[in-house]
This record gives structure tokens, sequence and C-alpha cells, in this order.
């Protein structure tokens, strides 16, 4: 065997080598990282509801009902428009985006308002620790 030779063979050893160390780690665990971690669940920070009655609060007219959520992650949120006289409307979902550093989502309604009202309405997310939104009213007088 010629001296050429020999260092082939002795690098393509060390080669061989290092390759079944590492191919033997690769297979031999995951490094400690966790392959599954525990989902984080959609938690509500925040649920807003706006109302903004007809012009003059007369009518007929049209009402604007908007509800503003903020949330933990990108998700849907379903919840319900509660009326302070024991009707709900829902469930209703909507889809999270992200701004900035939260998450936000809206929704809008147009009430046509034919005869005098005078009531209050409450956001309620479905599923979730967070009672909802504050009551807010909406007048009318024809």
């Amino acid at each position: 065997m010629n001296r050429r030779t020999l260092i082939y063979t002795g690098i393509a050893a060390v080669l061989g080598l290092a390759t079944a160390v590492t191919a033997s780690t690769a297979y031999a665990g995951n490094g400690g990282l966790v392959y599954n971690p525990n989902a984080v669940k959609m938690k509500v920070k925040d649920v807003t509801l706006a109302i903004k009655s007809p012009a003059g609060n007369v009518c007929p007219g049209v009402a604007r009902l908007s509800v503003f959520f903020r949330a933990n992650k990108k998700g849907k949120i379903s919840f319900l428009l509660v009326r302070n006289k024991g009707s709900v409307i829902g469930p209703i979902t909507v889809q999270t985006k992200k701004y900035g550093n939260e998450y936000r989502a809206s929704y809008n309604k147009l009430l046509n308002i034919a005869t005098p009202i005078n009531t209050k309405y409450r956001a309620v997310v479905t599923h979730s620790g967070k009672k909802g939104s504050r009551w807010v009213p909406l007048r009318a007088s024809c």
C-alpha cells in the first residue's frame, strides 16, 4: 500500500465514523425538544359593545351596533347578542386578525328602528370565562 492510498483510506474511515456517530445521536433522541407542546387556548381579553342610536334619537331611523374583541391568539370567537327584554341573537362567529402585537375582531350590524324603543344590549362570548360587555342602551322615540 502506498502513502496516498493509506491517506485516502484513513480519511474515508474518519468520515464513516463521523457519519455513524451523527446518525446514531440523531436517532437516539430529539435533544430534549418537546414535539407537542400544550396548545394555548383561545382567550378573549376584552369585549366592548357600542351602539349609535338614530340621529336625534328619533324614528324611523337606523342605529349601528358594533362589537369589538381583543384575544390572545388567532382564531374564531363565537358570541351572543343579548337584549335586556330576554331575546338573544346568535351565536355569531368572527375571525380575529393580528394588529401589531394583539389579535382583534369586530362585528357590525345596522338596526332599522321603526317604532319607539328603550332597551339595552350586551355581547356575551360563548365558551369563555369572560362575562361579556357592559349593557349599552338603545333609545329612539317617534
